[in-house]
């Protein structure tokens, strides 16, 4: 598929039918991305992935990364993660690599109980800050100050400032809903598992 795909930190990428090409310069179109990622003297501006060191590639369809697994000059099992701009690119660079490197495609339901508890250990920590603020609002009702320091000094007291003007019940609802939010995200996925999809280079025995 000739066509640029924006990833994660401004990156551009293209598919070819021997290499990735990623660079973080501006292309008017995958022809001159491609051109420019073929010169000796452009190399340095792109980080190129050849088809025969790409040997797989792993993304959730609920997800928003990529990750391209391959051999590179410093790691045998090297992994680069990519995040297209556009959530509705993610299974098209996915298709795309895996059709252009002939690698075969393979979908299992994800984990739901390694889901269930990777996200019910958020939602306690969710529940601990919410335990938190709430106390802090409730002191700064009865007068108590907090003092702040380092590089987020600013934004800690303008927080604290919104919790002290929508007081303890503002706050308790605020983070009721918090957590009402998140419990409802993770009962809905559990009960409807997203879909692992996962590429490998198909190897050729010959006898």
């Amino acid at each position: 598929m000739e066509k640029i795909f924006r990833i994660e930190k401004k990156k551009n990428l293209i598919v070819t039918p021997d290499y990735i090409a990623l660079s973080s310069n501006k292309f008017e179109d995958y022809t001159e991305m491609k051109k420019k990622s073929e010169m000796i003297s452009q190399k340095k501006d792109f980080q190129i992935i050849n088809k025969k060191d790409l040997y797989g590639i792993v993304f959730n369809e609920k997800g928003n990364t990529i990750k391209l697994s391959y051999a590179s000059e410093t790691e045998v099992n090297d992994m680069i993660k990519l995040i297209p701009s556009d959530n509705s690119e993610l299974k098209e660079l996915a298709d795309s690599i895996g059709s252009i490197f002939e690698m075969e495609l393979k979908t299992k339901t994800e984990n739901k109980a390694k889901y269930l508890t990777l996200n019910s250990i958020k939602i306690l920590f969710v529940c601990l800050f919410s335990y938190l603020i709430v106390t802090a609002s409730i002191n700064m009702q009865q007068g108590t100050e907090y003092e702040f320091s380092g590089k987020q000094k600013g934004l800690s007291k303008l927080f604290m400032l919104f919790i002290d003007t929508i007081g303890p019940i503002g706050t308790s609802i605020f983070c009721a809903l918090a957590i009402g939010y998140y419990s409802y995200k993770l009962i809905k996925r559990y009960k409807n598992p997203a879909i692992d999809f996962e590429f490998k280079k198909i190897i050729h025995k010959t006898t």
